[in-house]
């Protein structure tokens, strides 16, 4: 039944489109048709009355009888309740069913034939100025009725010529029936085919056209085929375009991931801010209120927080899952949602399928052994409102972890590159500090600094081992603990710091604050939460121990550790050829017995500090000191009295001078004094006062006996005696000299020089 009531609306529709197809179509043409004709049977009757009355009297009464016609007809149409309406209800009862052919309308055009026959018929037959009329009326079937009708009023206009044929028909007249019949004909197959070919289609498609409910109902199925046809390639079009925005926006982001990962691993290495800048893209594009970042160590199998966005409370970065390998990847999945589910304070919602958060699992996407293994989880969640996640963004979010994956990784690789290059700089820098640097403590200085370039320490101290006493002193301090550890010094095996250089090994503890029993912790800073102690080794042997520190808990990675391990030995081999290197030189210009300057140092620095002086204008004056007797004391107490004496008395007169003054033994029991930027006068003093402090003190012999010496010296300055170091040193000995011969325990001057 429902199948019926359906076609039967169905023809229904049909139905009152084809009539108002027709009524539409078909009233202004009419009017049009109305008025060509009215205006035609005028014309037809003034030509008719002027140019026929003489010669066919009958013309112009058909004529005017066909403008009445043309005038009559339309009010017997318009007749509410007349003949004309049962005329018309008798055309439309008796016209059959399949031809939408008004009867009416056939009779108006009937009659015109006929007044046009008759027309032609008395105004000469074949040969009258009338027959084109013939062809108008076709025309006029054509335009009301439509090309077939058209077609058939041709044939009767054909027919109806044969009332011209008179008796005695001749053979011209014959010819003029076959022209007129056969252009008749032609024109109305030129018409038909005018209207149904696709020469004309702007024409076919404004006249009227005649249909039946099957055409009609055949077009509709048409239309129906070819709208359904449009909607599947409209939908077809609008998945590809949501599968190529789709793809646009993965490139999009993978753009700006890639370009993240490139930028600040090469800017500064910092994986921690390369992690929190690739999530901070990732939380805008989910229009994510928060979003957190976790990552997989692969030393310790440890899975916990890298980054976090947007209001997660900070407490998420202190929870970490364990053995993440033995876990399945639904597990490790569920257990980031539970704590990124627990730190954003989420509403409620009711609705099943709004999500409060999204977690998502990355890769490695590297070739290898772990490819495809789990490196870390990234999950987005909305504190502002209510879940509000759908199936789609978790989809949206999984199509981003890939190249969240791949930046990731490739900023660890940067990273580390950069890294490896900072490590090879450091480890060149400490070489070439062995070579450069002439002040020990600068050297030490350098090499903390140094290691702050690759571990991101807050407070870091040197301590070298002192093996005469036995214990760690503060070489280098740098950070907030400079002035406390400055004056510390550890026994070795006391504290942290001792027990690491009395055993060899490293102490690494991440939080300070669960390690409350270690030794001498109270020595550390109360902010010191991540703790760091290396030893300084050269083989088997400990030469100091370095620590690092940092407010923050588990500050320093394994990698960290690792680095560290390898720049304290580098460290240590550089502290130890230094100071291998500063000994050697110290040997190469001290005297071994006296441990004051030699006599070839000093002959360099002398000749130096003229040089100086000669650049710069300034003084200097040399003391020759010769001990007086000293012979006698070698053969009376022998010589190992006479070393320790040239020992006590090296250490006397450098206790004599100021710091910057150069005193170097000359040779056998003489010594010199450079007294540099020091005129005649001062030198004088200078001179006296060692002479007086030697005759002053009283030495021993190796027996504990007392003795008593004295010293004779010269003295000279420059450029007042002498202008080269030569010369100068030529008058100092001979003032000494003179000091000998004069009695010893004196004080003589040089000549001045003559110009």
């Amino acid at each position: 039944m429902r199948g019926c009531n359906d076609t039967d609306a169905k023809r229904a529709v049909i139905s009152g489109l084809a009539e108002s197809s027709v009524l539409v179509r078909s009233e202004p043409v009419r009017g049009y048709v109305l008025w060509w004709r009215l205006t035609l049977w005028l014309a037809m009757t003034l030509l008719a009355y002027v140019a026929f009355a003489g010669r066919y009297p009958m013309a112009w009464p058909v004529a005017l009888f066909g403008v009445m016609v043309t005038l009559v007809w339309p009010l017997l149409r318009a007749l509410p309740a007349s003949a004309g309406d049962d005329l018309q209800a008798r055309d439309d009862a008796a016209s059959p069913p399949d031809l939408s052919i008004p009867l009416a309308t056939l009779l108006e055009i009937s009659l015109d034939l006929l007044t046009v026959t008759a027309l032609v018929h008395v105004t000469g037959g074949f040969q009258s100025a009338f027959a084109p009329l013939y062809f108008l009326i076709v025309l006029e079937t054509f335009a009301l009725l439509g090309p077939r009708q058209a077609i058939c009023m041709a044939a009767v206009a054909a027919l109806l010529n044969l009332v011209h044929f008179r008796l005695g028909v001749t053979p011209q007249a014959a010819a003029l029936y076959g022209v007129a019949t056969g252009t008749l004909l032609l024109s109305a197959a030129l018409v038909l085919w005018t209207q149904c070919g696709t020469l004309n289609p702007v024409r076919r498609s404004t006249l009227l056209k005649q249909r039946t409910l099957e055409v009609l109902e055949e077009e509709l199925a048409e239309s129906h085929a070819a709208l359904e046809h449009l909607k599947s390639n409209y939908r077809e079009l609008a998945q590809i375009s949501r599968e190529q925005k789709a793809q646009l926006d993965r490139l999009t982001i993978a753009e700006q991931l890639y370009t993240v990962s490139a930028t600040m691993a090469v800017a500064d290495g910092n994986a921690s801010e390369a992690c929190a800048h690739l999530l901070r893209i990732v939380a805008d594009r989910m229009e994510a209120g928060g979003a957190a970042l976790w990552m997989v160590d692969t030393h310790t199998d440890v899975l916990r927080v890298q980054a976090l966005e947007g209001r997660v409370a900070p407490t998420l970065r202190d929870e970490t899952c364990n053995s993440v390998t033995a876990l399945t990847p639904a597990d490790l999945r569920a257990w980031c949602e539970e704590r990124l589910l627990t730190a954003s304070p989420i509403a409620e919602t009711t609705s099943p399928e709004a999500m409060p958060v999204v977690v998502v699992l990355l890769r490695d996407p590297a070739d290898g052994e772990r490819a495809g293994t789990i490196m870390g989880a990234v999950g987005i969640c909305d504190p502002r409102g209510a879940a509000r996640f759908t199936v789609a963004d978790a989809e949206r979010l999984q199509t981003i972890a890939h190249p969240l994956a791949v930046a990731l990784t490739n900023a660890a690789q940067r990273g580390g590159l950069q890294r490896r290059v900072r490590e090879l700089s450091l480890l060149y820098e400490l070489s070439r500090l062995v070579q450069s640097s002439t002040d020990l403590d600068q050297l030490y200085q350098a090499i903390i600094t140094q290691i702050q370039q690759v571990i991101p320490y807050e407070n870091a101290t040197l301590f070298l081992l002192d093996r005469a006493r036995k214990r760690l002193e503060p070489k280098a301090t740098q950070g907030r603990v400079v002035n406390l550890l400055d004056h510390i010094a550890f026994e070795k095996g006391a504290g942290l710091s001792g027990w690491v250089a009395a055993r060899g090994k490293q102490i690494v503890i991440p939080d300070l604050q669960k390690e409350p029993n270690l030794l001498n912790v109270e020595m550390i800073p109360p902010r010191v939460r991540s703790f760091i102690s290396m030893p300084l080794r050269v083989q088997n042997n400990v030469v100091g121990v370095i620590n690092l520190s940092h407010s923050r808990p588990n500050a320093f990675s394994p990698e960290d550790v690792q680095l560290l391990t390898i720049l304290a030995a580098q460290a240590a081999i550089t502290i130890e050829r230094t100071e291998v290197f500063h000994t050697m030189e110290l040997l190469a210009i001290t005297d071994g017995l006296t441990q004051i300057y030699n006599h070839r140092y000093f002959h360099r620095r002398l000749e130096d500090e003229i040089k100086r002086g000669r650049r710069y204008k300034t003084v200097h004056t040399l003391l020759m000191v010769d001990i007086d007797r000293f012979k006698a004391i070698n053969d009376r107490f022998g010589h190992t009295t006479g070393d320790a004496i040239l020992r006590d008395l090296a250490a006397l007169l450098r206790r004599s001078v100021r710091e910057t003054e150069i005193v170097a033994r000359y040779g056998g029991e003489e010594f010199a004094i450079i007294l540099t930027q020091t005129d005649l006068e001062q030198g004088m003093i200078a001179a006296e006062r060692v002479r007086a402090s030697v005759e002053a003190q009283t030495f021993t012999t190796v027996d504990g006996q007392p003795l008593s010496l004295t010293v004779s010296i010269g003295v000279a300055a420059f450029p007042r005696h002498a202008r080269n170091a030569s010369d100068l040193l030529e008058q100092a000995d001979r003032a000494l000299y003179t000091a000998k011969r004069e009695g010893r325990n004196r004080v003589c001057v040089a000549t001045p020089a003559t110009s």
